[in-house]
C-alpha cells in the first residue's frame, strides 16, 4: 500500500506542475527577440541586451525536436537565458510541419532543403551581427539536423551537439568535434 500511495503522490505533483502557469519571461530579456529569415517562415535571433554592437560572440543555433517549437524547445534547454548569461547569441529557428501537424526538421531533404534554410539564417546573422564562431545544438529531431550542418561543404562549422537520444550518424566528414550524449 505504501508503494500505491507514492505513486498517486508522484501523479497528483505531476499533474499540478502540468497545470502550473510558464514561467515569466525574464524583464531583462528581450522577448520575443528579433525576427529574420523569410517572412513565411521567420527565425528569432537573442542578442544579449549588455552587447555592444561590435564584439564578436559566439553564435549557438538552437534546433527543437520533432512535435515541438523553437520556443518550447528554448524553455526546456534555457538557451535565451544562458545566451544573456554568457553573452552569446541564439538563433532560435523553427522547423516546417510534417503530413501529421507536428513540427519538425527534414532531414533528408525530402519536401524541404532545411539545410539551405539554416545557412541562410547563420549568413543573414552574420550580415546582422559580428559572429565568432558558429554552434549548433539539437535535440531528438533537431539533433539529427544538427549533425550533419557542421560537415556541410562550403560552410564549416566549429561543431554541433545533440542529447543522447539522437542515433543517426553524420552523413559526411565534420568541420569539427560532434558531440552526442
Amino acid at each position: 500500500m505504501g508503494r500505491m500511495l507514492r505513486v498517486a503522490w508522484v501523479a497528483l505533483a505531476l499533474l499540478v506542475a502540468c497545470d502550473a502557469p510558464a514561467p515569466a519571461p525574464d524583464a531583462s530579456v528581450a522577448w520575443p527577440p528579433a525576427s529574420i529569415g523569410p517572412a513565411e517562415r521567420p527565425a528569432r535571433l537573442f542578442t544579449p541586451p549588455a552587447h555592444d554592437g561590435a564584439t564578436a560572440l559566439p553564435l549557438i543555433v538552437l534546433l527543437h525536436g520533432y512535435t515541438v517549437d523553437a520556443q518550447l524547445q528554448d524553455l526546456y534547454f534555457g538557451l535565451t537565458r544562458h545566451a544573456r548569461r554568457d553573452g552569446v547569441y541564439a538563433l532560435l529557428p523553427d522547423g516546417t510541419i510534417d503530413a501529421d501537424g507536428e513540427p519538425h526538421w527534414d532531414v533528408l531533404g525530402r519536401a524541404v532543403d532545411d539545410h539551405a534554410y539554416l545557412r541562410a539564417l547563420i549568413e543573414e546573422v552574420r550580415a546582422l551581427v559580428p559572429v565568432e564562431r558558429v554552434f549548433v545544438l539539437g535535440h531528438s529531431n533537431g539533433g539529427v539536423m544538427a549533425h550533419p550542418l557542421p560537415g556541410v561543404p562550403g560552410h564549416p562549422l566549429p561543431g554541433g551537439a545533440s542529447p543522447p537520444r539522437a542515433r543517426a550518424a553524420p552523413p559526411g566528414p565534420a568541420a569539427g568535434p560532434l558531440t552526442h550524449g
